[in-house]
């Protein structure tokens, strides 16, 4: 799948930071379903912007999301994953424990729970965790920054985080009956960069 992106996907920059040297841009991807199938299952690799110092492995980045034609019951059309949007990177104190907060919302008014991403869905940087992460259900990100764990002024983490959506009443999701709040109705994953930089600066 990921050569089929590559040959259809356009880019639109949404963000610029000249001091930070990094720019946000938005991805838009398009392909045809083959027939007779319900799910389908999209992943794309890229390359890290930004060497990580504390994980081992390639670093390169992973994206995967299911693409599914089922019918939802209680909106008699296709289910809509979260949408969340992170910032490329977030610069946080050395030495101290920071929260922050991923903002997502649901089209389909449907529960929003966050976890680390793992595995397939995490690519590299999830078979290689950062030290002294951690995040909850409502899609806060703790990270102490302990210099005990070997980070230092400037150091480079990735953190994957999965998003996904349950349903709050009981719904028929094509051919399955989904109970509330039990099973997520479809995942997406936000991979983003942390820097510490020494308190003061």
């Amino acid at each position: 799948m990921t050569a089929l992106l590559q040959s259809t996907y356009d880019e639109t920059v949404i963000a610029v930071s000249d001091s930070g040297k990094w720019e946000q841009e938005l991805l838009h991807f398009k392909f045809t379903m083959p027939a007779g199938i319900e799910k389908l299952d999209v992943n794309f690799d890229g390359n890290s912007w930004r060497k990580l110092t504390l994980q081992q492995g390639t670093g390169s980045w992973h994206f995967q999301t299911t693409v599914s034609t089922a019918l939802r019951s209680d909106t008699n059309k296709t289910n809509q994953s979260p949408q969340s949007l992170a910032r490329p990177f977030y610069r946080v104190k050395l030495g101290i424990r920071t929260e922050i907060r991923i903002p997502a919302i649901d089209a389909d008014g449907d529960f929003i729970k966050c976890r680390i991403a793992e595995y397939v869905e995490g690519g590299y940087i999830a078979i290689h965790p950062p030290p002294n992460v951690e995040v909850s259900e409502n899609c806060s990100v703790y990270i102490n920054a302990s210099e005990s764990e070997k980070y230092t002024d400037d150091s480079w983490i990735g953190v994957p985080v999965s998003v996904r959506d349950y349903n709050k009443e009981k719904i028929t999701y094509g051919k399955d009956d989904s109970i509330p709040g039990k099973f997520s109705l479809s995942a997406t994953t936000v991979q983003m960069h942390l820097a510490d930089q020494k308190r003061g600066k």
